[in-house]
């Protein structure tokens, strides 16, 4: 995905209620950041923003 300058973009790891309010957070308060998505330690995850697991960050990371 693309990025803007003068944006960072930012995986969570937790795709529970707590990674959902830290990314509604983030959202409203700090638009220098951009959260592409959600990593979680469980497999089978599901939700638009769930891009996998854990053990799958790093391969994430470098597409983001």
């Amino acid at each position: 995905m693309l990025n803007n300058k003068n944006t960072k973009n930012i995986l969570i790891v937790g795709s529970g209620k707590a990674g959902t309010l830290l990314a509604s957070s983030i959202r409203k308060q700090h638009p220098e950041f951009r959260v592409v998505g959600f990593v979680d330690d469980s497999a089978g995850k599901k939700g638009e923003a769930y891009l996998g697991t854990i053990d799958e960050l790093s391969t994430i990371a470098e597409v983001y």
